[in-house]
């Protein structure tokens, strides 16, 4: 039986592949031992497919690279990020802790003590202090030692922000309750523990403050 060479190189691939039959692969064989055509119809898809897996294989590598760049870029990225939000949070943290937690004593070369007086009653001492600058307080914390030496000390943080120019250097007062402290107040200080401005201590003369005074404290109180 005769065969064409249409119908062989049909079953070419097939062959090539070992996925045709038995008898077609007898078929094929016995065409391809006197069709030399057929034969270099076979060796060219030999060929092809050879110089497809040799491409593939070639193209490995740089497979292997691009998967290799995105994964490290995919990490870096990730790096990075994270790496940015902990600068963030630090600067954050720090921003908040100068401005918010970092609480220092105003030196005693900035404050003023401009008088002082006491009620008639003894209820209350008050004190007139002025800040030498326009720079804002956040709070004035009250120390008494053991021996009654009692400290008013304005504190703010390591970053401040300036008082609006309305609001310029102006006389303070604070206030102070002797009744409320167990200890007896001997002496009492304007400034840093230590280091601050004398007001008054035991055996100075305390002035008492004027009826308009009291009274205004009596509307305030």
């Amino acid at each position: 039986m005769i065969i064409s060479c249409e119908i062989i190189r049909d079953l070419l691939p097939l062959y090539y592949d070992n996925v045709c039959s038995r008898e077609s692969r007898v078929l094929v064989e016995r065409h391809l031992s006197d069709c030399s055509s057929c034969r270099e119809v076979l060796d060219v898809i030999s060929d092809e497919i050879t110089r497809q897996f040799n491409m593939a294989d070639e193209a490995k590598p740089l497979r292997e690279m691009q998967t290799f760049l995105m994964k490290t870029k995919s990490k870096s990225f990730i790096r990075g990020a994270v790496i940015t939000v902990l600068i963030c949070a630090a600067l954050i943290g720090v921003f908040i802790g100068l401005t918010q937690l970092r609480i220092i004593p105003i030196s005693s070369d900035l404050l003023e003590v401009s008088g002082f007086c006491q009620l008639s009653d003894k209820s209350f001492i008050i004190v007139d202090y002025t800040i030498n600058d326009n720079i804002h307080v956040r709070r004035i914390k009250y120390t008494i030692d053991k021996d009654g030496r009692f400290y008013m000390t304005p504190l703010r943080t390591i970053i401040n922000e300036r008082l609006p120019d309305s609001l310029l250097i102006y006389p303070r007062q604070l206030s102070i309750h002797p009744d409320s402290y167990d200890t007896e107040i001997t002496a009492i200080y304007f400034g840093p523990v230590g280091n601050g401005i004398l007001v008054w201590e035991k055996g100075m003369d305390m002035p008492v403050s004027s009826e308009d005074f009291e009274s205004i404290m009596g509307a305030k109180e």
